[in-house]
């Protein structure tokens, strides 16, 4: 019996100290399209991010390099100096704190509000979204979509202008 409880505390003590710390991603894809144009689209699932519990933030850095078009041509302009730039700024970056009712350490469905910083060609502008954060079976997915203005963060290709006027993104992330 003292064995047996010896094993649940230690058992319980990493597992409180697992919810209090930074969880690394297993899985992820991040997905955008123009809504002018639903064929302009691009995926990654080479996702670098952690998500804290104790400072309730997550980070996301997205390779330009590894994003993936649907269309060659696509690729090939936007990722040219006058759009992204990919020599300059390689990253996507997305930088959140997440609120939420209740404890996200808990189990289950969260819905949440993410505050925080979009950094784009090094551009860098507030933003607020809604979510969804999932913690089921020791994992944590979250869930979240939204739209840029790309514009505001210089994407100004004059052949692409319709394009990149409103891209909408959907991240799904596993950690």
């Amino acid at each position: 019996m003292k064995i047996l409880l010896t094993t649940f505390v230690i058992i319980s003590l990493n597992f409180l100290t697992i919810l209090g710390q930074e969880k690394n991603l297993q899985s992820g894809e991040i997905v955008f399209h123009a809504v002018e144009n639903r064929d302009f689209t691009a995926t990654s699932n080479a996702i670098k991010s952690t998500l804290n519990f104790t400072t309730n933030s997550v980070s996301i850095e997205v390779p330009i390099n590894r994003l993936r078009f649907k269309n060659k041509e696509d690729y090939n302009q936007f990722l040219q100096k006058e759009n992204l730039n990919q020599a300059t700024y390689p990253n996507f970056i997305f930088n959140f704190e997440i609120y939420s009712n209740e404890a996200l350490t808990k189990e289950g469905r969260h819905i949440v509000s993410l505050k925080g910083e979009i950094t784009i060609k090094g551009i860098t502008h507030k933003y607020e979204t809604n979510g969804l954060l999932i913690n089921k079976s020791g994992k944590t997915t979250l869930e979240t979509s939204f739209l840029l203005d790309g514009k505001q963060y210089g994407l100004n290709s004059e052949s692409y202008k319709d394009f990149v006027d409103q891209l909408e993104f959907s991240v799904e992330l596993v950690y």
